[in-house]
């Protein structure tokens, strides 16, 4: 029930912002800071140009392109009665409804940007809410890798920006925060170079009714590890992630 009640508010959500934007960026406005943040890791700055010349072959329909939250998780929900509520638009931005979809569900996919074996009942249930409010086809299902890539990308500038350089006194839980942040860019970057590098290599982003099938092929044939997983957080997100 929590993953169809996620989708279904998720939803709601892009279908009553729909012609609003209150002045809101465009998302993923970090990626051209890939190439002066990290001017010396070649493989990352043409992985990130391959995403970027993807995304701006991308239709702006208004079925779907407009308000998104940016960051719908668990950890940005009330849970009423009557379902999910979400707040921290802290990330809302005008982007690709498909790319919200990516985002919230990123939980639920593997190294590929697609849904994980162990997750894709909850995947499918999460949709099948989504698609019951509005529409999501299997052109934009095709696109959940260069999403999940497009995310990495950006989420490694702000995790780099946010970083910046060691002060000399710092609180004692600073550190360990530093560290496992470190290890979360890490992991954005390898996910941004593992699909980037995809892009323009046998993956058609606009494709077809078999678009998840032909892209999930494609990528399995030449698997790479998972990225090890971050620890589950205490209270009640974790237990909230848990129920998905």
């Amino acid at each position: 029930m929590t993953s169809l009640a996620l989708g279904q508010a998720l939803a709601r959500l892009h279908r009553d912002a729909a012609g609003l934007d209150a002045g809101l960026p465009e998302a993923f406005g970090e990626l051209p800071g890939i190439g002066e943040l990290f001017a010396d890791d070649a493989e990352l700055v043409e992985a990130t140009a391959r995403l970027a010349d993807a995304m701006s072959e991308l239709p702006r329909g208004q079925d779907r392109w407009g308000v998104v939250h940016g960051d719908f998780e668990l950890d940005s929900m009330a849970w009423e009665e009557g379902g999910p509520i979400a707040y921290d638009f802290d990330e809302a931005a005008l982007s690709w409804y498909a790319a919200d979809i990516a985002s919230a569900v990123r939980d639920l996919t593997d190294h590929t940007g697609l849904p994980a074996t162990e997750h894709r009942a909850r995947f499918d249930v999460f949709l099948d809410g989504y698609r019951s409010v509005s529409p999501y086809d299997d052109q934009d299902l095709g696109r959940l890798p260069l999403f999940a890539g497009l995310h990495a990308a950006a989420s490694l500038v702000r995790i780099t920006r946010a970083l910046g350089e060691p002060a000399r006194q710092e609180p004692e839980w600073l550190p360990e925060l530093r560290d496992a942040l470190t290890d979360m860019a890490r992991a954005h970057r390898r996910l941004a170079i593992d699909i980037g590098r995809n892009v323009g290599r046998g993956i058609r982003w606009r494709c077809s009714t078999a678009a998840a099938t032909t892209v999930e092929a494609l990528l399995e044939r030449s698997p790479r590890p998972a990225s090890p997983p971050l620890p589950e957080p205490p209270g009640s997100w974790g237990e909230w992630r848990r129920s998905w």
